[in-house]
C-alpha cells in the first residue's frame, strides 16, 4: 500500500495538526527493532469522533526460561497502551498530551465497547486480564431518547 498523500504521525506524542489531511493519516507504533515491536491487540472502536484501540509492547527483554511448563517460565508481560485518536486527523483527545496512555497492571485488554449510561453520557469501556472493568466518558456529549427509536 502506498502512503503517498497520507499524513504520517511519527509517534503517539507528535504534535497535533490544525488541518485534516485530504488522503488520510497513519501513525507509526512505538518500536525499537524489526522483531520486537508494539502491535495492535484489539479491534478498534469509533465513537463520538474518536477511534479507540489497544496495543501491546513486548517487554524490553525476557529473562530466559521456557514456556510451558509454568514453573520454568520467566517471561514478563509487556505494556498495554490505550490509544485515543481523532478520526479525521489522528490528533489526541481534548486536554490530552499523548495519543496513548498506559493501562496499569495489564498484559492484555478486551475490545473497547461503547455504551450510554443512565445520565445519557457516552462511555467507552474495556476489561483487563485481571477482570478489572475500566469505564470512561467520551469527550463528546451523547444523548439518546427512547421516543426517537422506532421499530421497522
Amino acid at each position: 500500500m502506498s502512503t503517498a498523500g497520507f499524513l504520517k504521525i511519527a509517534n503517539s506524542t507528535a504534535a497535533n495538526v490544525s488541518t485534516n489531511p485530504a488522503a488520510g493519516w497513519y501513525m507509526l507504533l512505538g518500536t525499537t527493532s524489526s522483531t520486537v515491536a508494539e502491535r495492535i491487540i484489539t479491534n478498534s472502536l469509533a465513537a463520538d469522533k474518536y477511534v479507540y484501540v489497544f496495543a501491546l509492547s513486548p517487554p524490553s527483554s525476557s529473562s530466559g526460561g521456557t514456556c510451558p511448563p509454568p514453573a520454568l517460565c520467566k517471561a514478563t508481560a509487556g505494556i498495554v497502551r490505550k490509544y485515543v485518536l481523532y478520526y479525521a486527523n489522528g490528533n489526541y483527545a481534548l486536554g490530552a498530551t499523548d495519543r496513548a496512555s498506559v493501562v496499569p497492571n495489564a498484559s492484555f485488554a478486551t475490545d473497547p465497547i461503547f455504551y450510554v449510561a443512565s445520565d445519557q453520557s457516552g462511555n467507552v469501556a474495556f476489561t483487563t486480564n485481571h477482570g478489572h472493568f475500566e469505564p470512561g466518558k467520551t469527550s463528546q456529549p451523547t444523548k439518546s431518547n427512547v421516543k426517537d427509536w422506532k421499530e421497522k
